[in-house]
């Protein structure tokens, strides 16, 4: 999908109801619209939210929002990401949330043939990690995987941040290498 820059005249024509322009924005950002709400919520739920954004864009422009056309579109992705913390708080009882945890949606849990890929994946990257030698594979997952702190992991091999970094970029090569063997 192209990129449009959006103008004050652009926006002046949509506050005017210049029935071409609104065709162009309807054309240009209702796909957008869908394909952010489709990655992020179940199907059924897609259309209604996609309906209520494009609502609440038009009144807003309505109301001489957003006050700065360039922004445009990122004026109309936060209506939509406001749209889908409301709709999460809707399905999961009025909690507030700043960031969306897609595992409390109905009907984003994995299926069947998901659940056997993730296996696949793990089971290969088990494979990979097992060739590694036991120094590259402890600080590959300890600093990847589980999280630990950089400082931590360097006190436990008694190496600096600068070699500690050194390791890891080893240690990624040589996963890498294991990985294209597979």
């Amino acid at each position: 999908m192209d990129r449009f820059e959006f103008s004050d005249d652009y926006v002046a024509r949509l506050r005017s109801n210049d029935s071409e322009t609104w065709e162009h924005f309807d054309g240009y950002f209702r796909p957008r619209i869908r394909s952010k709400f489709r990655a992020q919520f179940p199907w059924e739920m897609v259309d209604d939210l996609s309906g209520d954004a494009m609502v609440a864009v038009i009144e807003k422009i309505g109301q001489g929002e957003p006050r700065n056309p360039a922004c445009l579109a990122a004026y109309v992705f936060q209506i939509c990401h406001n749209k889908g913390l409301e709709a999460l708080r809707r399905l999961t009882g009025d909690r507030q949330f700043t960031e969306v945890d897609w595992n409390l949606l109905p009907g984003s849990g994995k299926t069947p043939q998901q659940d056997v890929l993730d296996k696949e994946l793990a089971q290969k990257v088990e494979k990979a990690c097992k060739k590694l030698a036991s120094r590259d594979r402890d600080a590959l997952t300890g600093v990847f995987y589980d999280g630990r702190d950089r400082d931590e992991v360097c006190k436990e091999y008694g190496v600096s941040r600068d070699q500690l970094k050194m390791i890891l970029f080893r240690a990624r090569q040589k996963f890498k290498k294991e990985w294209g063997r597979q």
